[in-house]
């Protein structure tokens, strides 16, 4: 009872935690089911992909409380939208070390929040990219204080979609292999919106459609100059 009038009153907040972790493990996972909000590895026996993937369907609200690092070259660890919802991720500092590929279904409303952390790996044997989006219209991506890394880029998008709202403050996306890569490749036809941002790799940033806004953001370019080379894909 005193949980659910503080949590009416304030929301999820200090207060709120101190009780929550006086409680037994049986009271905590009812109280998880019952408000929908997953404060994710309250005990550290449940850090693992499998919790992280569990909370991703139904949550309102994920906070990691310990690194994972567990992903190997290509592994990805998929949130998809089926219904209307709003996310908010705080990776609280830690590390997701997997590829995240966002999505949703077409028709379906969302919105994620991902803030505050590192996703990817930053070693020769990273995975692909850090963040992919792969959605429609409807969905809005929003990434705050991230570091994205991949083994060939921070952000991904796939140029079979469109419609998507892209947003980063103050994250750094960047890839991990010298040559033939990307900050970010940008191929589908979304709206990009980057304030105080970093972008590293062979490249900057790839671009081939959508609209794409940078405020007061770098470009870091480390391959050798080339002359432009035409592309029949875009």
């Amino acid at each position: 009872k005193t949980i659910l009038e503080y949590q009416g009153k304030i929301g999820w907040g200090h207060k709120l935690d101190e009780l929550f972790n006086q409680l037994d493990d049986r009271t905590k996972k009812l109280i998880i089911k019952y408000l929908n909000i997953n404060r994710y590895c309250w005990n550290e026996k449940y850090s693992n992909e499998q919790e992280f993937i569990d909370a991703l369907e139904t949550a309102k609200k994920i906070v990691l409380e310990n690194d994972i690092l567990e992903g190997n070259y290509g592994e990805d660890i998929n949130l998809t939208f089926t219904t209307n919802r709003d996310l908010e991720i705080d990776l609280n500092g830690k590390v997701l070390g997997y590829e995240l590929n966002i999505k949703n279904n077409e028709g379906v409303t969302a919105s994620v929040t991902i803030k505050n952390g590192t996703i990817g790996q930053l070693n020769q044997s990273a995975l692909v990219y850090g963040v992919m989006v792969n959605g429609f219209e409807g969905l809005s991506v929003s990434l705050e204080n991230v570091e994205a890394y991949g083994y060939y880029g921070g952000l991904y998008t796939n140029g079979s979609y469109e419609g998507v709202e892209i947003t980063a403050t103050s994250s750094t996306f960047k890839a991990t292999q010298a040559t033939s890569t990307v900050g970010a490749y940008l191929a589908g036809n979304h709206t990009y919106n980057f304030t105080d941002s970093r972008f590293e790799g062979g490249s900057g940033i790839h671009i081939k459609s959508g609209t794409l806004s940078l405020v007061d953001s770098y470009l870091v370019a480390t391959a050798a100059s080339k002359d432009p080379v035409y592309n029949a894909s875009g």
